[in-house]
């Protein structure tokens, strides 16, 4: 990210499709995805430590 765009992340939170807000067009509503996000709302997509990897079913 920094390279390509010099910015930096502060946090970068993956979650499953059909989890953010959208409008009746298709268009992300970025103003309630940002108020799920600071309220904790996104549960976590992928485990985040190699160590809960390693112990999932599928590791």
């Amino acid at each position: 990210m920094v390279r390509q765009h010099d910015l930096t992340l502060a946090d970068l939170v993956l979650v499953r499709p059909g989890t953010l807000p959208k409008t009746s067009s298709g268009k992300i509503m970025r103003a309630a995805a940002r108020r799920h996000y600071l309220a904790g709302d996104f549960a976590p997509w992928a485990p985040s430590t190699p160590a809960a990897l390693a112990s999932s079913p599928a590791g």
